[in-house]
């Protein structure tokens, strides 16, 4: 699971979700990750997805100064 940053507004309007998505699909562009890879999108009270990676696309969330945080999933 990938959660963003700037969580402070837990929103569960339909304008958050669609920045959400947003932010998601701006995330997979750039990083060049494959939209079938994408799991679950997380729009309402957090904001992420969980999504199929390799690990040097794990590492690049992990840098990417939008994403908060990388939880594996074991």
């Amino acid at each position: 699971m990938v959660l963003f940053k700037d969580q402070a507004e837990r929103s569960i309007s339909q304008q958050a979700a669609n920045e959400a998505r947003q932010r998601i699909q701006s995330v997979f562009s750039d990083l060049k990750i494959n939209s079938d890879s994408l799991i679950h999108e997380y729009l309402y009270v957090s904001k992420g997805f969980a999504a199929y990676l390799s690990d040097e696309q794990v590492k690049a969330l992990e840098s990417d100064p939008r994403v908060k945080t990388v939880v594996p999933d074991f």
